[in-house]
């Protein structure tokens, strides 16, 4: 067995102590789903993460071959995040929350061909995701989304 430095041999575990917190899931929710790439979008999520928990949370999630940081082409100054591999593989986790999620807040009656998606094409729709992400898009935002290519219109506060 692989020795990764987390205690105990619960699956559960292993996944929650390597996000670390919750701030690690959002951060790669909001690349994943609403096309956020610089640290300023990142910091204007309406969650309200601190400066210093948002650069550290970048830095493990970097370290962890999560996300890939990258010199903007446009801006030297500015540093794009996107996500590596690994990140790709919660996309299906988010999704799985994003479900869960809907139904006990509420949502899910306001979202009904989303919610028919997560349902009824799930393996087909993490593979859109995927191929949204490749091409720089994202699900739920810009011209290149899975939303838009998927042809449905959802609720969103974001």
């Amino acid at each position: 067995m692989k020795s990764t430095g987390i205690t105990g041999n619960c699956p559960i575990n292993f996944t929650l102590e390597t996000l670390g917190n919750r701030w690690a899931l959002l951060i790669v929710r909001d690349i994943a789903f609403y096309g956020k790439r610089t640290y300023g979008e990142f910091l204007r999520s309406e969650e309200g993460i601190t400066t210093s928990m948002l650069a550290d949370r970048l830095l493990v999630l970097e370290k962890q071959g999560m996300i890939i940081k990258k010199r903007s082409n446009t801006d030297r100054r500015k540093e794009i995040y996107t996500l590596d591999r690994r990140g790709y593989t919660l996309v299906p986790l988010l999704l799985e929350l994003s479900r869960w999620g809907m139904y006990e807040n509420g949502l899910a009656d306001l979202n009904p061909a989303w919610v028919e998606q997560l349902q009824t094409n799930h393996d087909a729709l993490v593979q859109l995701i995927y191929e949204t992400l490749d091409e720089g898009g994202s699900v739920f935002r810009g011209e290149r989304s899975v939303v838009e290519k998927l042809g449905i219109q959802i609720y969103s506060n974001k």
